[in-house]
């Protein structure tokens, strides 16, 4: 069965272009341009979401993240930004992202990496024996 992952990005290109891209490697993506669809549909319980900061309407990914980890503070969500701007990486993480990727020509291969080591952490990675180190 494939892994449901979330994407929350107001450019449908953007957005579609990620779809494809994790689709190939076996996850189920969901797209949406706005938080307000990704809140209502978080009872689908993704394994991850994958979110943007600037949104449709004015809204930006730090009032979405907050309105996840509100639903559910354990999703684990990966900020995708072209926000360069270092305050906003660190909000994101403060507020629980568990990742800040800036967009650019590496992010599909960074986001991938970081979803992948998710996974693996989720289902016990390596490391899991050692002590303290069980995520």
């Amino acid at each position: 069965m494939s892994k449901l992952v979330f994407i929350v990005d107001d450019d449908p290109g953007y957005r579609q272009y990620i779809q494809t891209y994790l689709s190939h490697f076996g996850y189920e993506v969901k797209g949406f341009a706005d938080g307000a669809d990704c809140l209502a549909s978080l009872e689908q319980n993704p394994e991850f979401v994958v979110l943007d900061h600037f949104l449709a309407n004015g809204e930006t990914g730090l009032e979405v993240l907050r309105g996840i980890k509100r639903v559910n503070p354990k999703i684990p969500v990966i900020y995708l930004s072209a926000q360069k701007d270092i305050s906003k990486a660190v909000q994101a993480l403060k507020l629980g992202s568990v990742e800040y990727i800036e967009k650019n020509t590496g992010a599909l291969v960074q986001l991938k990496a970081a979803i992948d080591q998710l996974a693996n952490r989720k289902k016990g990675g390596f490391l899991d024996w050692l002590p303290g180190m069980k995520g």
